[in-house]
Parts: C-alpha cells; sequence; structure tokens
C-alpha cells in the first residue's frame, strides 16, 4: 500500500458521518492514506494528476459529485458506491432513479466498490472492474458492547421511516408500544449506548433490494442487542451465527410478519450478540483498505 496514495473524498452527509470518522482515525495507523471531506474537493485539484494516487470517491445521490472528476486525470479512480442496488422494480421510488443516474458512469472508473456479494453481481455488467469490501468497523467511532447495560428495550430501529417502514412501523407500534423505540439522529457512541439498553436491533429496509445497508452490520455489533433482519445480503455476516434472519414483510400479512419477530426474542440473544462482536469485528478500515489495494 506504501506505494501508492489512497485519497478518500468522503461526503458530509449523515449517511457518511460514521465513515467519515472511521477513515479520518484511520490515517495515524494506515500509512499512504488520506481522508477529505468531499466539498474540500474539486477537478481543479493537482492530486489528480499524480499517477501514485488512487483517488476514491463516496458517491452519493447528487450527480455534481461526478463534476469533481477531471477529463483528463493520471491517477486511478474508484468509486465507493453504497446507494440501493437491485432490479428496479424491487427500489423504492426515491432510490430508483438515483441507481438509474448512475449506472452509466460504472465505466469510468477502474474499480467501483460495494458492500456485499449480491450487489457486484448486480452491478459487474456496468462496471470495467467491480468489487465487494467492508466498510469498515472502528470501535472508537462506533464503541464496543455493554454486556452488563440492563435492558430497557426489546426492540430498536434508528432511521428515517421512508418507504416500506410507513405501512411496517405503525404495526410495530400497535404490537410493541414502549418495548419498540425508534431512533432518530443519533450517531456513533450515542447510538450505541441506546442500543445496549435493547435486545434486540432491528432492521426493515425501505425497499426490497437484495443487499443489507453497509454500516448497519457494524453499527449493530458495537452494541450488546442482537441483529434481526428480513432476509438480505448481510456479508460478512452468517445468518443464525450472527444475527436472526425472519422471512420479508408482506403487507396482506403483516400480523404474521409482527409475530415472527416478536419469537425472535426466544433466541439466544446474547450469544448470538457476542458471537458477531468477536468474528465481526476484525472487519476493520485497514481490512477495507486491503481488498482495494488487492483490487487495484
Amino acid at each position: 500500500m506504501t506505494k501508492r496514495h489512497y485519497i478518500h473524498l468522503i461526503h458530509r452527509y449523515w449517511v457518511f458521518f460514521e465513515n467519515l470518522l472511521c477513515y479520518g482515525y484511520a490515517m495515524d495507523r494506515i500509512p499512504g492514506m488520506s481522508v477529505y471531506p468531499f466539498d474540500q474537493w474539486s477537478a481543479g485539484r493537482p492530486e489528480w494528476q499524480d499517477p501514485n494516487n488512487v483517488i476514491i470517491l463516496w458517491l452519493w445521490s447528487s450527480p455534481g459529485m461526478i463534476d469533481v472528476i477531471p477529463k483528463e486525470r493520471k491517477a486511478s479512480l474508484a468509486v465507493w458506491y453504497i446507494e440501493s442496488v437491485g432490479p428496479p422494480e424491487g427500489l423504492c421510488p426515491d432510490q430508483r432513479p438515483v441507481l438509474e443516474r448512475f449506472l452509466g458512469y460504472f465505466k469510468v472508473p477502474e474499480l467501483v466498490i460495494v458492500g456485499f456479494p449480491s450487489s457486484a453481481e448486480f452491478l459487474k455488467p456496468y462496471c470495467r472492474k467491480v468489487i465487494y469490501a467492508p466498510t469498515g468497523y472502528d470501535p472508537a467511532v462506533m464503541g464496543t458492547p455493554n454486556w452488563s447495560a440492563p435492558k430497557k428495550y426489546d426492540f430498536a430501529f434508528c432511521g428515517l421511516e421512508a418507504g416500506r417502514r410507513n405501512w411496517i412501523f405503525p404495526a410495530l407500534r400497535k404490537r410493541f408500544g414502549t418495548r419498540f423505540i425508534h431512533i432518530t439522529g443519533k450517531f456513533g457512541l450515542d447510538r450505541k449506548s441506546i442500543y445496549d439498553q435493547c435486545r434486540v436491533v432491528l432492521y426493515i429496509a425501505h425497499s426490497v433490494e437484495p443487499c443489507f445497508a453497509p454500516m448497519r452490520v457494524w453499527q449493530s455489533i458495537a452494541s450488546s442487542a442482537a441483529l434481526v433482519t428480513e432476509k438480505r445480503d448481510v456479508w460478512p455476516a452468517v445468518a443464525g451465527r450472527h444475527y436472526i434472519e425472519i422471512p420479508e414483510a408482506k403487507e396482506p400479512e403483516l400480523d404474521l410478519f409482527v409475530d415472527r419477530i416478536e419469537r425472535t426474542l426466544d433466541q439466544p440473544l446474547e450469544e448470538i450478540a457476542r458471537r458477531a462482536h468477536e468474528e465481526l469485528s476484525v472487519y476493520t478500515v485497514d481490512r477495507a483498505m486491503e481488498y482495494i489495494a488487492a483490487a487495484l
């Protein structure tokens, strides 16, 4: 890795907040790596003309991010794409145009990086080269489990109420009441401390895309709660070992779906959470950079 210089351009938007911190902290221990907030960059930066540079653009929904790529460059370009991926009919209306907008750009970079095998397989026809890699866990940013924390809630979800969640969440509130906590605007250690008070970190996707939201794995293993999610590609986590998998929600059978969620409380939740933290916390930023260096 020392032969090349890896430059990450990461958006300040809240979706990337913890990525920006994780990679910023990692600069002290990973030689040949720099991290910049995306808004500090432009197409005129001289770094684009150094052939030893690999510039990694963490692509967000704004098409303006492509404008920072000059027409002529000597540096290698990699794109880290963490938006929704999958057949368009499975994506929610807000996410579908984002994917369609960027598919045409994926022949430009030398490498496209995604979070899961299913994402890589879907994007393969559109890319010069695509790999899947962990976005990276960092205990300094996300924390470590507090196994002695008292459990005040059964289920927690952190994120926006959008897409499928608009008809699933009312059913969860009706069944579980104060046993279900919906968290918004909490990040890093603040969110982790709330998760520690819950038996389950519940993930409900806003669409039926096959892949999992990349940072959700690392956010869940930072706490003492066990992850429960519908059937998704949750690489490198393994269903039944690192998390509990439940069937996908269908609106006509919503009560059965909520029943299935409630039955997860009978599982050995702490055992699953401990195993997930022990075995998945090795997928650090350092390991992510090893995947990228090997691919270029």
